[in-house]
């Protein structure tokens, strides 16, 4: 099954960790809002920044050590970019 017109993806409040984000997000090429708050990661898969429909990017309450490096390929296209680092908030854009 594919999702391939999937546009909105809500993972929040799942407890998922590093394996449980799959790489393949990169298929959602249509996805446009992608939530995966209060979870357990540590990293996100470079995938995520390949998301050429992306506006909105919430990974707000998580573990992240490091973010992508291609991370700034979403600089131009993200409207809203949430990452919770330890006890403060950072807007990366």
């Amino acid at each position: 099954m594919r999702c391939t017109k999937l546009r909105r993806l809500y993972l929040n409040s799942n407890e998922i960790n590093l394996q449980g984000l799959p790489r393949g997000i990169y298929n959602l090429e249509k996805l446009e809002v992608f939530s995966a708050a209060d979870n357990n990661l540590e990293t996100i898969p470079d995938a995520i920044c390949r998301l050429g429909n992306l506006k909105v990017l919430n990974l707000n309450k998580n573990r992240l050590l490091t973010l992508p490096e291609a991370i700034h390929f979403l600089q131009l296209k993200v409207r809203a970019f949430c990452v919770y680092f330890g006890n403060f908030s950072k807007k990366i854009f």
